[in-house]
């Protein structure tokens, strides 16, 4: 019987970001843990998501 070996911890890591490389900011937004989700916090107090539009900015370090 042959045994695969099992993938290093950089495998793994490398083999996550082509994976994601592929997501689109709305697809990023829906699979972040909810409590990693960005929220905005409104003058009058509500809570807020923030949109994939201004996920997908901020992940391109272009804040304008």
């Amino acid at each position: 019987m042959n045994q695969t070996k099992d993938p290093s911890p950089n495998e793994l890591a490398l083999a996550c970001l082509q994976i994601q490389s592929g997501w689109t900011p709305d697809e990023r937004l829906r699979r972040l843990r909810a409590d990693e989700r960005p929220m905005v916090r409104c003058a009058d107090d509500r809570m807020v998501s923030v949109s994939a539009a201004d996920y997908a900015k901020h992940l391109s370090g272009s804040e304008r």
